[in-house]
């Protein structure tokens, strides 16, 4: 499965996916940037929301999020690679709980994201 059209706008393309994971990644670029020069947290959070979709949708469900939240770290920087790595965390009846991490090139920990999805249907 691949990003959304939004967020391939953005430059986010998916690195693997499947079984409730997944692992997308985005270079920054200027336009990815804030007024103080660091990657735009709605960036971050994109980035992270998208490859939680992936990974919610990677099995025979059809999920939307219903709740997400997102701790952010460290700045990212121009030019930085960034990796969000999705998995399940657990969930009961129809909703369902993903961590992800949003780490750049040197593996160093930018955001912490964690969200909810209900399953609203069957492929």
């Amino acid at each position: 499965m691949s990003a959304t059209h939004a967020a391939q706008d953005l430059g986010i393309e998916t690195l693997e996916s499947g079984d409730g994971h997944c692992k997308c990644e985005l270079t920054v670029a200027q336009r990815h940037l804030n007024r103080q020069g660091a990657g735009h947290g709605g960036i971050l959070f994109t980035l992270a929301d998208s490859a939680m979709a992936i990974a919610a949708n990677s099995g025979s469900a059809i999920a939307v999020a219903s709740q997400a939240s997102i701790n952010y770290l460290a700045a990212a920087k121009l030019g930085d690679r960034l990796v969000a790595t999705a998995s399940h965390g657990g969930g009961l009846g129809k909703s369902r709980i993903f961590d992800v991490t949003v780490v750049n090139q040197d593996g160093e920990l930018l955001a912490l994201f964690r969200g909810t999805t209900i399953t609203i249907g069957q492929k």
